[in-house]
């Protein structure tokens, strides 16, 4: 995030690119993936409350992962169902 809040997209792509390319190397890619979306789940909207973010749309629309988008469903499914969620 820079100091105004706004998350680095240049920032926000890097670290999932490393973050897959480990995740690849440790044969762990599709779980990795549903982290990763699980944590650009919970990051946080613009500040005109659009969510995701453009910096998490720019890395969905890069990635083009089925399993990033599923973990990003399914925090957003499980915030839900939790009292006082989404």
């Amino acid at each position: 995030m820079t100091d105004a809040g706004i998350l680095d997209a240049a920032v926000l792509e890097a670290w999932v690119r490393e973050a897959r390319v480990l995740c690849g190397q440790a044969g762990r890619e599709a779980v990795g993936a549903l982290h990763i979306g699980q944590i650009l789940a919970a990051a946080p909207a613009e500040r005109g409350g659009a969510w995701p973010a453009i910096a998490v749309r720019e890395v969905i629309e890069n990635t083009q992962s089925r399993e990033l988008e599923r973990g990003i469903l399914a925090a957003c499914t499980t915030a839900e169902a939790l009292p006082g969620g989404a």
